[in-house]
């Protein structure tokens, strides 16, 4: 039950005003011959209630009427709705640290068994909405109060890889639900009022207690050029109040490569840069021995195989053979032969040819149409083009893998004119007039670059040969998946003929999931915060 007008109930006031009244009232003084009598029915009446209550009839029935009135002025409502709530857990990194002396508990441990106890304290009828807010809020469902599912929910919950977004998550509860009250567990103090949603009323309980922490903060790699090997630089952080002597092991597919020690100051980054031949595989960057937040204690990196591109070189322009040669990732066959490519490192460790048929990326230069039987083609159109001036670069089309090159401001080229090429999509113009085109039709890839090299500033441009390189990849498909720890990664899996190989998803932990085929619905699975990603075996 709950009261429209709740400030009516001040006029109960007015009951007090009534008894103060009464006693204000003036004694009525009688004579009589003695007091024995009196005395004596004055204790019988009073050891009497209804006695009392006859007596006092008038005052509580005015007392009553004021009770009631003042009731009716403030509009009691009965809602047979059931209320609603939402439970907000924070599930990022900083909830993996421990909680407990011997390290058997987390914070979200500890956050869990806190949402269950305050769960336990609801009415029946509630229903609670579950959210979490460990990068991105996440709405899980809403169970009622009582209902096992919910608790099961809760024990299922992980921390996460990445930073919280409480705020977020209690603006987004508040959006998709009418809520009456919020609780929030998590292990940072409540922020200021302001950067909470005015609806509905939030309480906040805080789990965990300061820890001194030292994190791989980012690892990452660089190539040498020329060579399959490069330099992996690994930084980490102390967000402690003391000087850290750590020491930073570097593996390579479980294999350890160096340990190197580190000295990180207070709050302060330091970090190390270790040499790797060949750079491939999966990197795991540690910091040893762990601390009490041991999900951040590791770092993947994930870096393919060095693939040399077989590129088939028709026909001749200096400023485009110049570019081809400068990428140390192809080797370059004429119709004469084949010619070596900067460092001679085929037989390195981790290197491969792509030799298969089919897979040869063709370069005509000048050539007026596509060599029958290929399928990744480029087509450089150096016709000299008519009298003109050099256009700006533009990309009509917005961004895409082989303009990349081209985000420079102020690039100008000179585009040989001519017919367009049915289906093709401009990726960039010369002015008003087509310079880069591309083409996919099934298997089929065609680039198209209308080029006049001998008045052209972009070929004298460093832009050129990365232009030249990201079409040399795009050809021969060597763009890349790019994941996001904790998103989901969905595959849609194509029908296939009845009986055909069930395709097998296998986790960095060793688990695994089956699923047969044909199918009509896409299959999902996390991307997982720490490893690499599931791998695919078995089918398309």
């Amino acid at each position: 039950m709950t009261l429209a007008s709740p400030a009516a109930l001040w006029l109960l006031a007015l009951a007090v005003l009534l008894l103060f009244a009464r006693s204000r009232r003036p004694a009525v003084r009688t004579r009589v011959g003695t007091l024995a009598l009196w005395q004596q029915v004055s204790r019988n009446e009073a050891s009497r209630f209804s006695t009392r209550v006859r007596r006092h009839w008038l005052l509580l029935l005015q007392i009553l009427v004021v009770v009631v009135a003042v009731l009716a002025l403030a509009r009691p409502m009965l809602s047979w709705q059931r209320a609603r709530v939402a439970l907000v857990v924070d599930t990022s990194s900083s909830m993996g640290a421990t909680a407990s002396p011997d390290g058997a508990d987390t914070r979200l441990d500890a956050a869990v068994r806190m949402a269950g106890a305050w769960v336990d304290e609801l009415p029946r009828s509630t229903r609670v909405v579950l959210w979490t807010a460990g990068g991105r809020p996440v709405r899980l469902g809403e169970w009622g109060a009582r209902d096992d599912a919910l608790l099961d929910a809760l024990d299922t919950l992980a921390a996460t890889a990445q930073a919280d977004d409480v705020p977020g998550a209690l603006r987004a509860a508040a959006a998709a639900d009418d809520l009456a009250e919020a609780l929030v567990v998590s292990d940072r103090a409540a922020p200021d009022t302001a950067a909470l949603p005015q609806r509905p009323a939030v309480s906040w309980r805080t789990v965990g207690e300061s820890l001194d922490n030292v994190a791989v903060a980012t690892i990452g790699a660089r190539r040498t050029p020329g060579t399959t090997g490069g330099d992996v630089l690994v930084q980490v952080r102390n967000d402690g109040n003391a000087v850290v002597d750590t020491v930073v092991e570097l593996r390579r597919d479980d294999q350890v490569v160096e340990t190197r020690p580190l000295r990180v100051l207070a709050h302060a980054d330091a970090a190390v840069v270790i040499p790797v031949l060949p750079l491939t595989g999966l990197l795991a960057a540690r910091v040893t021995p762990g601390d009490g937040q041991p999900l951040d204690d590791v770092r993947h990196l994930l870096l393919p195989d060095v693939e040399r591109v077989r590129v088939v070189l028709v026909g001749q322009d200096y400023f485009v053979e110049r570019a081809l040669r400068a990428n140390p990732f192809i080797r370059i066959e004429t119709e004469t032969g084949i010619s070596a490519t900067g460092d001679t490192a085929d037989a390195a460790a981790g290197t491969r040819d792509r030799t298969a048929d089919g897979t040869a990326v063709f370069v005509c230069i000048g050539c007026p149409d596509v060599p029958d039987g290929q399928s990744r083609v480029l087509l450089v159109r150096t016709a000299p083009a008519a009298a003109q001036d050099a256009g700006r670069i533009g990309r009509p089309g917005g961004p895409h893998p082989l303009a990349r090159a081209l985000d420079t401001p102020g690039l100008e080229a000179m585009a040989v004119r001519g017919p367009e090429t049915p289906g093709a999509l401009v990726v960039a113009t010369a002015g008003d007039w087509p310079l880069l085109t591309a083409t996919e039709r099934g298997d089929r890839h065609m680039v198209e670059l209308r080029l006049d090299p001998g008045r052209s500033p972009l070929v004298l441009d460093p832009a050129f040969p990365l232009l030249v390189a990201d079409v040399v990849s795009w050809l021969a498909e060597r763009e890349r998946l790019t994941l996001t720890a904790g998103d989901p990664l969905g595959w849609a899996i194509p029908a296939s003929e009845p009986g055909a190989e069930p395709l097998t998803l296998e986790r960095p932990d060793g688990t695994s999931i089956t699923v047969r085929r044909p199918l009509s619905t896409p299959v999902q699975s996390p991307v997982p915060t720490t490893g690499a990603a599931e791998d695919v075996a078995g089918g398309e």
